[in-house]
């Protein structure tokens, strides 16, 4: 449990920047606001691919498993501060960004740490 709680904290933190009013950033193909998207889900996939694969559970499946739930929540995210927080907005950039991290921490950990899934 204890190795999944890099990855809890960091969907727990997910979760509050995307549903916390404040700074708007500037919007755009490659804006900072963009970058952001990508670093978190990249942080939210590697860190609980991190997780499996120290109790010795990460398997491909588990690999593709995990990939496609942070993918999942970050759309699930858009939607939910499309209908729920009038002063956040669902951007579709957004989830491209979201899936372009995810996808990034799922191949840079199977290039450097999983070689063998």
């Amino acid at each position: 449990m204890i190795y999944f709680l890099p990855g809890i904290a960091a969907a727990i933190l997910i979760a509050y920047l995307s549903t916390s009013g404040g700074v708007q950033l500037p919007v755009g193909l490659m804006s900072v606001d963009k970058f952001g998207h990508f670093v978190a889900y990249l942080g939210l996939c590697g860190s609980f691919l991190w997780g499996f694969w120290n109790i010795g559970k990460l398997t491909n499946r588990i690999l593709w498993i995990v990939f496609f739930c942070s993918t999942g929540y970050g759309i699930l995210l858009e939607f939910i501060q499309f209908a729920y927080f009038p002063d956040r907005f669902f951007e579709l950039l957004d989830i491209v960004a979201n899936i372009c991290g995810s996808f990034a921490a799922l191949y840079l950990f199977r290039f450097f740490v999983n070689k063998t899934s």
